[in-house]
């Protein structure tokens, strides 16, 4: 039946149905033999990843509106030496 199917040969109803089936059982075999703790860690670090680059982003915020309001308190002349626009 798969060599027809992967042919584009249409199955009939009754063999579509044991078809799918078939290939239901084999992923669902192929899913609980492997082996999920490397996904799951991986998974785990990606979402710590994303915690720490959200805070990250947030201190970023933090600091460069903090450095503007420095440099705002800074004359024209020392904000030219410093190569400070505006």
């Amino acid at each position: 039946m798969h060599v027809r199917s992967a042919r584009g040969e249409p199955l009939a109803n009754e063999e579509a149905v044991i078809y799918e089936r078939g290939l239901t059982e084999m992923h669902d075999e192929e899913v609980l033999a492997a082996d999920l703790q490397p996904l799951r860690e991986s998974r785990d670090a990606v979402m710590a990843l994303d915690a720490r680059c959200e805070r990250l982003q947030e201190r970023r915020r933090q600091l460069k509106e903090h450095l503007v309001h420095l440099e705002a308190t800074l004359s024209p002349d020392v904000r030219r030496k410093l190569g400070i626009e505006g």
